[in-house]
């Protein structure tokens, strides 16, 4: 089933995942029609099983990135042998709706890298530039930005960096076609 995301603070409006489920799309609402993360407790899941799409457009780094979202999202609780709870499906479709916002030719595919607390950060080191961005569980995101080339850094969310993030992406790009 595709569902049409709302836009938030930073983000891009898309239709842009789909959730599957073992069995038909009409099982699964009939089973449960919320997100996985806000299912009531007692009700028995259907699976956990989300399965992120992008449109034709979009550019191959992102598709790199959508590849490896899926496969985290995959993850079961404790996959790091330490207790790590299982990808929460509101980080990485959060963590979907940013990178699909700023999708642009040049731009390298992240890491994607699950966080045992069930967040899911994207990470680009290179040309100069750190930049990671961590979107949680609770729907809140922390950033860490530095450019070492121009000497610049900064911490805090998506809310309070975000213009500093834009700028940053867009310097990657640039310095990855050159």
């Amino acid at each position: 089933m595709t569902t049409a995301l709302p836009a938030a603070p930073g983000y891009q409006s898309i239709a842009a995942f789909s959730g599957m489920v073992e069995g038909s799309p009409e099982y699964a609402e009939q089973r449960w029609s919320g997100p996985v993360s806000s299912r009531p407790a007692g009700h028995q899941p259907f699976s956990r099983t989300l399965r992120l799409d992008v449109p034709g457009s979009t550019e191959t780094a992102t598709r790199t990135a959508v590849a490896r979202l899926n496969e985290i999202l995959g993850l079961r609780s404790n996959w790091d042998s330490y207790g790590a709870k299982p990808i929460d499906s509101t980080a990485a479709v959060a963590a979907l709706m940013w990178l699909y916002g700023i999708d642009r030719p040049g731009l390298p595919a992240p890491s994607v890298v699950p966080v045992p607390d069930g967040s899911v950060q994207l990470e680009w080191h290179m040309h100069g530039i750190d930049l990671e961005v961590c979107f949680q569980p609770t729907g809140e995101s922390a950033c860490s930005v530095e450019d070492r080339i121009k000497h610049t850094e900064q911490e805090g969310s998506l809310e309070e960096i975000g213009d500093a993030v834009r700028l940053v992406v867009h310097e990657l790009a640039l310095r990855t076609r050159r």
